[in-house]
């Protein structure tokens, strides 16, 4: 084809037809930016389709990711909730001075529970990777992109409480070992425990310091439930858009 043009070009030339010399190099001009701009317009055209496809993939993984989220929210949660209603207990028996046979149970699981703060551990890993991979615009919703960055901070927020939580508490030890033994059984790798309940009701400073932790079970089952709210209803956002976008 370059061939042919080339020879009209030449033929043209030679007649001296100046006017149409220019008028077929103008056309030839004309067509090749048509073609130049036809041929970004269907790369344009396949980079969207092909970063929409993306995206719908992005949204499937961040809805797995919060599938796994809510899951570890309702297990801390739960813990949370058992480990607030013994301690609560074991604190109303030790103000009171007296532990009744049917609390016993209940004031253990609280003195062998008490310190045990489980991390949360957020995974959002796919938007981490949207993050570094600059496609975090790939979430073309924005309010669903800020719903799900808010929901990841928020939560990275409350698993480094709850890593400071476990740390005070370990350094209040000394306070609570000297009435509390641990038992290892190096048979079965069991551990049990072994207390002085009069000597702990007759610690005022060893009761202050174990409402204290109560509170702080308190704060852990409050947070995971509203985050595990929050949660859910970010998913049932992506869940949404995610049916929009497969129309």
């Amino acid at each position: 084809m370059p061939i042919i043009f080339k020879n009209i070009r030449r033929k043209l030339a030679a007649q001296n037809r100046a006017t149409a010399y220019i008028r077929y190099a103008f056309g030839e001009i004309l067509l090749v930016v048509i073609g130049i701009l036809i041929a970004l317009q269907v790369n344009n055209w396949n980079t969207k389709r092909l970063d929409y496809q993306k995206s719908i993939q992005y949204h499937e993984r961040i809805i797995q990711d919060l599938d796994r989220f809510i899951q570890r929210t309702d297990y801390v949660k739960t813990v949370s909730k058992r480990t607030l209603r013994v301690m609560s207990i074991a604190l109303s028996c030790l103000e009171k001075g007296n532990l009744p046979k049917d609390k016993v149970q209940d004031f253990n699981d609280a003195i062998a529970r008490f310190y045990r703060f489980d991390n949360l551990n957020p995974d959002f890993s796919t938007l981490e990777e949207m993050k570094s991979a600059g496609d975090l615009g790939l979430i073309y919703n924005i309010k669903l992109r800020n719903e799900i960055v808010d929901l990841e901070n928020e939560s990275k927020a409350f698993n480094d409480i709850l890593q400071a939580l476990g740390k005070t508490t370990y350094a209040k030890f000394p306070v609570f070992d000297k009435y509390i033994r641990s038992h290892v059984d190096t048979t079965t790798y069991q551990m049990t425990f072994t207390s002085d309940f009069k000597k702990m009701a007759a610690d005022k400073d060893f009761i202050n310091n174990f409402s204290r932790i109560e509170t702080h079970w308190r704060g852990s089952v409050f947070f995971c439930l509203s985050l595990n709210k929050r949660a859910r209803k970010v998913r049932q956002d992506f869940q949404n858009e995610l049916n929009k976008m497969k129309k």
